[in-house]
C-alpha cells in the first residue's frame, strides 16, 4: 500500500487553485502587450503627423522658383513703372518750365514791343510838331516880310488876333487902319507899321512872361504863336 504524504497532495490540491491567476496573468500580459502595442502607434502616428507637418513647414518655408520669378517679374513691372512716372514727371515739369519760359518771353517781347511803338510814336510825333512849326514859321515870316506895305499890315493884324484868342488883355485897337489898308488905296504910313509890329511883340512878351512853361510848349510847337 503507498501512502499519501502531506507534500504530494497539497501539490495535487494546489493544481487547481493556480490555474485562474496564471489565466490573469497572461490576460495581463496580453493587455500590457496591446496597451505597448497602441502606445507605439500612437507614437509612430505623432511622428508622422509631426514628420507630415514639419514637411508641409519645410515646404512652405522653401521659396518656389515660381514665386520668386512672380516676385521679380512684379518688382521689375513696378520699377518700370517707376520709372516711366518719373520720366513723365520730369517730362511734365520740363514742359512746363518751357511753357512758363515761352509766356515769360512773349510777355517780355509784349512789353518790349509796346515800349517801342510808344517811343517811336513820341519820336514821330516830335518830329511832326518840329517840322510843322518849321514850316508854319517860314510861312509867317514870308507874310510880314512883303514888300508891299498894306499887306504887310494885314499880316501882322491877323497875327494880333490870333495872338488875342490867347491872351484877353490884348486889345484890337488897329481895325480901322487895317480896313483902310484892305479896301483903300491909300498906303499905310511906316509908323503905323511900326507901331503895330512893335504891338506884336509886347503881346509876345506877356503871352511869355503870364503863362508856364508847358503852356508856352503848347503855345510853340502846336499853336506855333511864336
Amino acid at each position: 500500500m503507498i501512502e499519501a504524504t502531506p507534500g504530494s497532495g497539497g501539490s495535487s490540491g494546489s493544481e487547481p487553485m493556480d490555474e485562474p491567476a496564471a489565466g490573469k496573468a497572461e490576460e495581463t500580459n496580453q493587455q500590457n502587450i496591446e496597451e505597448q502595442k497602441s502606445n507605439s502607434n500612437d507614437q509612430q502616428g505623432s511622428n508622422s503627423s509631426g514628420s507630415q507637418s514639419n514637411q508641409q513647414n519645410s515646404q512652405s518655408s522653401e521659396p518656389n522658383p515660381e514665386n520668386k520669378e512672380q516676385k521679380s517679374q512684379c518688382n521689375t513691372q513696378s520699377n518700370s513703372e517707376n520709372k516711366q512716372t518719373e520720366k513723365k514727371k520730369k517730362k511734365k515739369t520740363k514742359k512746363d518750365i518751357k511753357k512758363k519760359e515761352v509766356q515769360n518771353q512773349s510777355e517780355d517781347h509784349k512789353v518790349i514791343f509796346i515800349v517801342i511803338i510808344f517811343v517811336l510814336f513820341f519820336v514821330i510825333a516830335t518830329i511832326i510838331l518840329v517840322l510843322r512849326r518849321k514850316y508854319l514859321l517860314k510861312q509867317r515870316e514870308k507874310l510880314l516880310s512883303q514888300e508891299n506895305i498894306n499887306k504887310k499890315y494885314i499880316a501882322y493884324y491877323d497875327y494880333l488876333n490870333e495872338l488875342k484868342q490867347y491872351n484877353s488883355e490884348i486889345e484890337n485897337n488897329y481895325r480901322y487902319i487895317v480896313l483902310k489898308a484892305a479896301y483903300s488905296n491909300t498906303v499905310i504910313l511906316q509908323e503905323g507899321l511900326d507901331e503895330i509890329r512893335n504891338y506884336v511883340e509886347e503881346c509876345l512878351t506877356l503871352i511869355q512872361e503870364n503863362n508856364s512853361s508847358l503852356k508856352l510848349l503848347i503855345y510853340q510847337y502846336i499853336y506855333v504863336l511864336f
